[in-house]
């Protein structure tokens, strides 16, 4: 079982994902398509694939990254498997789909921020 540490730094790592699709929504990603997602299910994995969420997340937290896994499913339901790092993908409804998802879910977590890196925290 993972420690309460390891899920802050997870959450913390989630949030930087958010802001790094936030970042692109009008611009390629710095590392480029296939990064951003892979980045995604490195590190949301736990959360998607887990019945039993961390404490380190509240319903409403995480009922808004499900809905940005989907869209990030719909996105790559929609691109080829190698996402090519061109513009014309930022033009994709389902990119701007991920992209207002993703808004949604930084604006949720961000109503209790980032938790320590360092020391457990108490999640009230």
């Amino acid at each position: 079982m993972m420690s309460s540490l390891i899920h802050q730094r997870i959450r913390n790592r989630i949030i930087e994902i958010l802001e790094w699709i936030l970042e692109s929504e009008y611009k390629v990603p710095e590392l480029g398509f296939n990064e951003l997602i892979n980045s995604w299910a490195d590190w949301a994995d736990i959360l998607v694939n887990n019945p039993n969420f961390p404490l380190t997340y509240t319903a409403s937290e995480i009922n808004s990254l499900m809905n940005v896994n989907l869209a990030i499913e719909a996105f790559c339901e929609s691109t080829p498997p190698m996402v090519p790092d061109i513009p014309d993908i930022l033009a994709l409804p389902e990119w701007s789909q991920l992209v207002s998802s993703a808004r949604l879910a930084h604006a949720e977590l961000m109503k209790r921020g980032r938790f320590s890196e360092d020391v457990v925290s108490r999640y009230e």
